[in-house]
């Protein structure tokens, strides 16, 4: 058995005996995560990396069994959120591999 730190920074750990994904974040090991470009569309790719945009504040958050990225522009004020705005204003929210799941 070996428990190791996440990679992906978010404070959990993974127990290798039993999976490979994050206890907290829910993020596999060997997954990587790519910067979008500011016009890049990524809804309905299942096989899609874990995607950010240079624009999100991206800081962890959220209770030790269910951490998420801040997607809300950097420097904004107020407590971290999981909503990413999209150009027209609208939101919508997402789950931690890109699928949209309410909107």
């Amino acid at each position: 058995m070996t428990v190791m730190q996440c990679p992906h920074g978010c404070g959990g750990f993974v127990d290798t005996a039993t999976e490979d994904s994050c206890t907290s974040c829910r993020r596999g090991l060997n997954e990587v995560e790519i910067i979008l470009e500011p016009n890049e569309i990524t809804e309905g790719r299942p096989d899609a990396p874990v995607c950010r945009r240079p624009e999100w504040c991206w800081a962890w958050h959220g209770p030790s069994h269910h951490r998420m990225r801040c997607r809300l522009p950097i420097g904004h004020s107020g407590a971290h959120w999981h909503k990413e705005m999209r150009p027209s204003g609208e939101e919508m929210v997402v789950s931690t591999d890109g699928i949209v799941i309410f909107s």
